[in-house]
């Protein structure tokens, strides 16, 4: 008996050690990998499960070289985009506005961004892309955007086709097969999205404003100075006031143009509630286009917006599908 009973005691205490130990193992797995995630979440600002596995090496490879690259913004703003994206383009011979179209699509213009795939900056460059391209400070906007035009153009020399250029920045150029887009459920969408963005783009930035008539010519109309070809009459505000709200312009488009939604996803995101538009539930999407000083939306905080902002504002105006377009708070 006491045998037996020593043995069961002994069973017991065991049993309880390997307990203990399935715990802790399981905790020192868990807590770092939480804290991998959250902080990609937080200084990356995207959506990331706190328990995911994927992309855990470039995960880190980014938070480190977001640790590195942030201090310095501390005593040094980074560089405006705009003049920045003009001269990549100019530099790598990319027809204008496609790199900008790319910003938006990747990275909203945020330079400080991460995936929870572990892309770093503007232009979203994943570790061994920015290795192999030379980039060492993946959220400098000048260092990403030279390194990103270069591979752009390397597309383009290979495929001729800014369609294909774009699908192989997105999933690389081994995935392009016989000149077509690959058909992967995200790639498709990716290129719509950079297209829709590209022509905004081009109004924007690449279109030179339509020539004034003189006030000193007899009969000549007066000119609106917002923009003649802008359709201002869907616009809630101004170019002057259009950064004075919490951060956001918001439109409605219907819930069953997905060819639409796709596109103006690349540019704005989609916003579960009404709004102030008043959405219709049942047949209308909300859609919220973010407005600030990080993206080089505006001039100056509860300033003026840029040219390039306004312009996305007015080609979203543009588009039939969106009948107004007003400030998410204030007018």
């Amino acid at each position: 008996m006491r045998l037996s009973e020593r043995l069961r005691g002994l069973k017991r205490r065991l049993a309880a050690r390997l307990r203990l130990r399935w715990w802790r193992w399981t905790l020192l797995l868990l807590v770092p990998l939480c804290l991998i995630n959250v902080s990609v979440s937080v200084f990356g600002r995207c959506r990331v499960f706190p328990l995911s596995p994927f992309y855990l090496r470039y995960k880190l490879s980014a938070l480190a070289a977001y640790a590195w690259h942030r201090p310095h913004c501390v005593f040094v703003d980074d560089a405006p985009m705009e003049p920045l994206l003009a001269r990549a383009e100019l530099r790598h011979r990319l027809p204008c506005g496609l790199l900008g179209a790319i910003v938006q699509v990747e990275s909203g213009g945020r330079p400080h961004r991460i995936s929870s795939a572990g892309a770093m900056g503007p232009m979203q460059l994943i570790p061994p892309t920015a290795r192999a391209l030379g980039v060492n400070d993946p959220f400098d906007p000048e260092e990403s955007l030279d390194g990103a035009a270069r591979y752009l153009a390397a597309h383009l020399a290979t495929f001729h086709s800014v369609r294909l250029a774009a699908a192989a920045y997105n999933a690389g150029p081994g995935s392009i097969v016989g000149r077509a887009v690959p058909k992967n459920g995200q790639t498709e969408i990716y290129v719509e999205r950079v297209l829709l963005a590209l022509a905004i783009e081009r109004r924007a930035r690449c279109v030179p404003p339509p020539p004034r008539a003189s006030a000193v010519e007899k009969g000549a109309p007066v000119v609106n100075t917002s923009s003649p070809t802008c359709p201002v009459q869907k616009i809630r505000f101004t170019k002057e006031t259009g950064c004075r709200n919490d951060g956001s312009v918001e439109f409605c488009l219907p819930a069953n143009d997905k060819k639409v939604r796709a596109a103006v996803k690349g540019i704005a995101r989609k916003v579960e509630n009404q709004g102030r538009q008043r959405c219709d539930p049942k047949t209308e999407l909300l859609f919220s286009l973010p407005v600030d000083v990080e993206s080089g939306s505006c001039v100056e905080r509860r300033g003026g917006m840029t040219d390039r902002a306004w312009g996305q504002v007015c080609a979203l105006a543009r588009l039939p599908q969106i009948r107004s377009i007003r400030p998410t708070i204030h007018e």
